[in-house]
């Protein structure tokens, strides 16, 4: 609970997203990329990409298989998300076209260099399409059912969904990875991504069974982000954005 819910209290480091760490195997990897503990476990939300990687080392400890695997068999395979990449050595990887990003700069758009996480694949290195995070995001919707093929029973993700912390009533908190911030008159579910010039935000409303992803190739803003789902929710809620 207090990894899913941000709350280990590790500090936030950046080495983990170097090419020296990245090409060591996860245990090793996440030996040296350790952050210190800023924060008494359980005490305060503080975001950690190196706690959210230990979940998958957890897995990898529990199944006794690697990470991709496991997410391969219990996810996207299940799921039909077969556009959806996690690293050079998926099982589609060679199918899947990967799109370019780009800084732009005073003198036009320039290619940025695509980081391979490595190691730390499990925390941001998915590739994917709008197709795959639509049957993702049917998924939730349908609280853990698509295309009649159930993956969690109701009461598991009913549980899932649900804040183990909850110290300001009404306002933002985490529900096991997920962003759970009230809006309006409904309550959103997502998480945001970047990597390189790459950024992404997926939201979903259970109440209004509608969910938004939107996703660019260039990092010179990132408020399309948050104003077109926020647009798409407003009008869905019936109140004029801004």
């Amino acid at each position: 609970n207090d990894l899913m819910t941000l709350r280990a209290g590790f500090e936030e480091k950046l080495d983990l997203f170097t090419h020296e760490i990245a090409v060591m195997p996860i245990v090793e990897a996440m030996e040296a990329s350790r952050p210190a503990q800023a924060f008494p476990r359980g005490e305060r939300a503080a975001y950690s990409n190196w706690g959210s990687n230990l979940v998958a080392l957890i897995i990898e400890d529990v199944t006794g298989e690697p990470f991709e695997t496991f997410l391969y068999r219990e996810l996207l395979t299940p799921l039909g998300m077969s556009t959806t990449v996690l690293t050079a050595d998926s099982p589609n990887a060679e199918d899947t076209t990967i799109a370019k990003n780009y800084r732009v700069k005073a003198t036009g758009p320039e290619v940025v260099p695509q980081i391979d996480l490595g190691a730390f694949a499990p925390i941001g290195g998915i590739t994917t399409t709008a197709a795959d995070m639509a049957r993702w995001m049917r998924f939730h919707l349908n609280r853990g059912e698509l295309d009649g093929g159930r993956l969690m029973s109701e009461s598991t993700y009913a549980l899932m969904r649900s804040r183990q912390f909850d110290e300001v009533p009404g306002g933002p908190s985490r529900a096991h990875g997920f962003a759970d911030v009230p809006y309006r008159a409904t309550t959103l579910y997502g998480h945001t991504g970047s990597i390189n010039a790459f950024y992404s935000n997926f939201l979903v409303s259970p109440e209004l069974g509608f969910g938004v992803f939107i996703s660019q190739n260039t990092s010179d803003s990132f408020e399309p982000l948050t104003s077109v789902p926020h647009r798409v929710f407003d009008y869905l809620l019936g109140h004029r954005y801004g």
